[in-house]
């Protein structure tokens, strides 16, 4: 082997880049490494040549320099190393370009790549790199959706180097095992391999990489639902790196990330603005503006979960302004991405779509093209918040080509769902069924449990839509198979069987109406789904899952308002929208809110209080964007107002045939006759008693006071640290949909005597407006 006549020979150089690597620090592997190359190249030595190019690709790589990565080192080496018949160099320039090529070369290739490497390796008997090469074909594989074949890749190289005492290597190959079983959603077992690698990194004294693997046991741990412990180990991980860094790694960002993540899923929401703003605070000290971006993300992304959406838009806004800064195009178009969603949220539908066109022209001119698809989805949904079903499909088309020319075949299969919900909205039941069963077909190529779970839920969506309740039963029974198999997702278990106990249910009412079965098979039809509704109930109470109890209680009311007893089907409704409002999930507190007010219309005849539930639904689904819940929270008014109708011409007809009766039996008591003048004076007396104090407020009230105390009834509820101008809509201000309902009361508190209708806000969105209808009433009389 040739020495270094500079600084030490060869091996020491090459060390020094090894060890920099390893140390996370790719930046001053690049000297030796590219002092080691030249000196092998002239002294001929090209197996170590091959070996110092690897590092070298490897320290671009690490630094985000792709083209340097990319560039035609590795090519050169490999055609120099076959012209020579040089397997070592071979095999080692083979290994670097499937590390190191993956920006410019499909996954296959890079595969091709890491087998031959693997297959020269054993053949001259370097058992490391053998080992080293199976660890890349093990990320390859990962990236190729094939867990199972990494994990295998990753133990086998694991043994290897603890049979040849290599302790880096045993820890690197821990973690890819690890990193193995968490794709494969094996939490439990992704953390234990991770704690063995992290017990070596700790021996080696590799404090960066020992911050790096607690991180990701954090990540796992929030898998597992155990976000107090994940707290607990990325908070080790952010003081190690404090440590290490006076000032924040670019990288550092992800670790508060999921810190915040940690304390939004614990239910801490002042610990994860903290959090957030903590980042922050280590970003602007380092001067870093691209994690400055990332930190205002977090913290609107916080701002969005706690309902304070004004914020939030403020914050995404303000992350904008510091990736512009950084010349960071793709975070500004991910920045105008997140306001465009917090936008759609809040039904500012066109202020949405500008953001996300901004968002495709940045990507467009990355050439980013999944980036694109990813906006183009966004663009879609937003679309049928505005129930423009046509536009939607056209944008979720779009991305599903851009991701079949990038081979991107999970993008795709998402994109499939997108374009069955637009054709399902749009009453194409059968092409909706198609991109469903496309989406499945791709899911399963993937081996994607998961997702393929997901399309078989959009079939059974669209099977529900076309009244084919059998057929819905049966896809419902498919995807709670997949669930089940896949294991970990007793939230999903729950919706399905929720959804499996509505449509058997009813399945037994369609039969029933059509006469098409018997007394023996309806009611076996119904205990089935009395069945699934009671073992989605043991399933979430056992979870301790609120969402999940919600979906439960949710399915129970359903069948029970159908099959009674109807007490505890009004019960079990209500308990579900507590839950949906405990994890302030608004649309399916909406959609509880719709059934509660169809157990009164039809099962009690409480009209007042299921037209001001169905209007409340009306109200939080368009706040959620939710066309569909919408739409059924208007035909529920229509069925009300049928229904009250009706009940009112019953009680008219009831009232008649009395009238008549008096008429033909006489009073024949004198006190009677008396007494009933009086009554009706004490029932009308309260009447007339807000009347006038509604008067009296008016003369003491002027237009200004109003909106004064409107606005500072708005910034109780808001913030007063927000700048609300008259004519700013509330919600874009901050106000959500649990702050309104109280705004409302708020009012009616301060001015007795006010009619407010439910949507208030909605309907009147800013101070002036709601100022003005206000006074309409003061001042009109009426």
């Amino acid at each position: 082997m040739a020495t270094d006549d500079e600084g030490g020979d060869l091996p020491a150089l090459i060390s020094t880049a090894e060890a920099c690597l390893d140390d996370d620090d790719a930046a001053q592997a690049v000297g030796p490494a590219i002092r080691a190359l030249e000196r092998c190249r002239a002294a001929g030595d090209r197996p170590t040549a091959a070996r110092a190019a690897r590092l070298l690709l490897l320290a671009h790589l690490a630094r985000g320099d792709v083209r340097g990565a990319a560039g035609d080192l590795g090519r050169k080496e490999l055609d120099a190393a076959k012209k020579a018949g040089d397997k070592s160099a071979e095999a080692t320039t083979l290994l670097a370009l499937a590390e190191t090529a993956g920006g410019q070369e499909p996954t296959e290739q890079l595969q091709r790549w890491a087998k031959d490497s693997i297959g020269l390796f054993k053949e001259i008997g370097d058992r490391k790199m053998y080992a080293t090469a199976l660890l890349a074909l093990a990320g390859l594989r990962l990236k190729a959706s094939r867990p199972e074949e990494a994990a295998k890749a990753s133990s086998e190289a694991t043994a290897i180097f603890r049979e040849l005492g290599d302790k880096r290597g045993e820890a690197w190959a821990l973690h890819a095992a690890a990193e193995a079983y968490a794709f494969d959603g094996l939490a439990d077992e992704a953390v234990r391999e991770a704690r063995k690698a992290l017990e070596l990194l700790r021996q080696l004294g590799l404090r960066k990489a020992e911050a790096a693997e607690l991180h990701a046991i954090s990540r796992w741990l929030l898998l597992r639902g155990h976000a107090q412990e994940a707290i607990e180990v990325v908070n080790q991980a952010l003081e190690i790196l404090e440590e290490v860094y006076a000032l924040a790694d670019a990288r550092e960002i992800a670790y508060w990330k999921t810190l915040v993540l940690a304390h939004t899923k614990a239910n801490n929401t002042a610990s994860a603005l903290r959090a957030a703003r903590d980042g922050f605070d280590r970003c602007e000290d380092a001067r870093d503006k691209s994690g400055e971006g990332n930190a205002h993300l977090l913290i609107s992304a916080v701002q969005s979960n706690s309902g304070k959406f004004g914020k939030a838009i403020r914050s995404a806004t303000k992350a904008t302004y510091a990736f512009e800064d950084a010349g960071n195009q793709s975070g500004r178009g991910e920045a105008l991405c997140v306001m465009s969603r917090i936008r759609g949220r809040l039904g500012l539908f066109d202020k949405a779509l500008r953001d996300l066109e901004e968002a495709l022209n940045a990507f467009e001119d990355l050439g980013d093209m999944l980036g694109q698809g990813r906006a183009l989805q966004q663009r879609s949904e937003v679309f049928m918040g505005k129930k423009d079903m046509k536009s939607a499909l056209r944008c979720a088309v779009e991305a599903r080509e851009l991701f079949q020319d990038t081979k991107d075949a999970s993008g795709e299969a998402q994109a499939l769902l997108q374009v069955s919900t637009a054709e399902l909205a749009g009453g194409n039941f059968e092409r909706a069924g198609r991109a469903a069963e496309e989406a499945k077909g791709l899911f399963a190529e993937m081996d994607d449990m998961v997702g393929e779970a997901s399309a078989e839920l959009m079939a059974m969506a669209t099977q529900m839509r076309s009244e084919d309740y059998d057929a819905a039963v049966k896809t419902g029974k498919r995807a709670l198979a997949l669930y089940r198999e896949f294991g970990d997702r007793l939230q999903d278990e729950v919706y399905t069987m929720m959804q499996i106990s509505i449509a058997q249910i009813m399945s037994v009412v369609k039969k029933e109406q059509a006469g098409t079965a018997t007394e023996k098979a309806l009611q076996d039809g119904a205990n089935k789904a009395k069945n699934y509704a009671k073992e989605a109930i043991a399933i979430a109470n056992s979870s301790h899952d609120p969402r999940s109890k919600g979906f439960a209680q949710y399915g129970m009311g359903y069948v029970l308002g159908v099959t009674g007893p109807y007490p505890e089907a009004m019960i079990m409704t209500v308990e579900a929208v507590g839950c949906f409002k405990e994890c302030k999930d608004y649309q399916w507190e909406a959609a509880g809110f719709l059934l509660v007010a169809n157990h009164h219309s039809v099962l009690s005849d409480q009209f007042g209080q299921a037209r001001d539930l169905a209007e409340e639904v009306v109200w939080m689904a368009q706040q959620v964007s939710d066309g569909a819940l919408e739409d059924e929270g208007w035909v529920m008014l229509d069925r009300i107002n049928e229904a009250r109708q009706a009940n009112e011409q019953r009680q008219q007809k009831a009232k008649m045939a009395q009238a008549i009766q008096r008429q033909i039996v006489p009073f024949v008591q004198q006190g009677t006759q008396e007494q009933a003048p009086q009554q009706q004076t004490s029932m009308s007396a309260p009447a007339a008693q807000v009347s006038q104090a509604r008067l009296d407020l008016g003369k003491n009230l002027t237009p200004e006071t109003v909106a004064a105390l409107i606005t500072d009834l708005a910034l109780q509820m808001i913030g007063d640290d927000v700048e609300l101008e008259k004519d700013m809509p509330l919600m874009e201000a901050g106000l959500t949909s649990n702050t309104a309902v109280m705004f409302r009361d708020a009012i009616k508190n301060s001015i007795p005597g006010l009619k407010l209708p439910v949507t208030l806000s909605f309907d009147y969105p800013s101070v002036g407006a709601i100022s003005e209808f206000i006074a309409e009433q003061l001042w009109s009389g009426t």
